[in-house]
């Protein structure tokens, strides 16, 4: 994904409508009418699609989120995603 498509915190603080708002490699920020903000990560295992949440924004960061993203698509490629500490959505 190119820079400009990128979640950044000006971007982030504008997000007022509902919805999802991707970030690429399946990070996203999902909006709730309430205005709550949380990053969900989804990934595809055995052919079925999950969403993981990462933590409420902004109180998880964005360098934060990546890792733990990153840990858990290996967790997810190994079969492990229910023993990484993680919660589907």
């Amino acid at each position: 994904m190119s820079s400009s498509q990128r979640l950044t915190a000006l971007k982030i603080s504008h997000l007022t409508q509902p919805g999802l708002y991707g970030d690429g490699k399946g990070l996203m920020l999902l909006v709730q009418a309430s205005g709550h903000k949380s990053w969900v990560l989804r990934l595809t295992s055995n052919g079925k699609r999950r969403d993981f949440g990462l933590g409420g924004y902004p109180g998880t960061s964005a360098p934060a989120t990546l890792t733990s993203g990153r840990c858990a698509r290996m967790a997810s490629n190994s079969g492990r995603s229910s023993q990484s500490g993680l919660t589907a959505r």
